[in-house]
């Protein structure tokens, strides 16, 4: 499977994430239509308002990742569910998350992964300026 760009990757994943939409105590991405919140693994910090789940959502999960420090991260905080969804995660990965009992939602598990990249067409370097922009228009909705 090869997503298009990460927009498309992020669509196709939201969907397969609506089994989550009704749940009140989860923070995900803001097409479920519950509260969003940010999580950023250079400086993990806990929302305000302790969860008992959170969704962790990446553009691909290979072995050496930082999704791997934010599960970490969330569980020593004590949450209670922590969910990682990738739209592509190598099968090393997936192992050594069901290793730690978090649980798992990827749209693709390819036998040979060399790097996230090669799953995309479209596959820039996130910029500095795109990283502030979610930044502000996340804390525009959360405080």
């Amino acid at each position: 499977m090869i997503f298009q760009d990460r927009s498309e990757a992020g669509a196709m994943l939201a969907n397969a994430l609506m089994r989550f939409k009704d749940r009140s105590d989860i923070i995900v991405a803001e097409k479920l239509g519950v509260p969003l919140d940010l999580l950023v693994s250079k400086t993990i910090r806990l929302p305000e308002n302790k969860k008992k789940a959170v969704i962790v959502i990446d553009d691909g999960v290979t072995t050496e990742d930082t999704a791997f420090a934010a599960l970490r991260t969330l569980h020593e905080c004590g949450i209670e569910s922590i969910i990682l969804a990738a739209p592509v995660a190598s099968e090393e990965s997936v192992r050594m998350f069901d290793q730690h009992t978090y649980e798992i939602e990827v749209l693709h598990m390819p036998v040979v992964f060399a790097s996230i990249s090669q799953f995309y067409k479209n596959f820039p370097e996130v910029t500095n300026s795109e990283v502030q922009y979610i930044f502000d228009s996340v804390k525009k909705r959360i405080c």
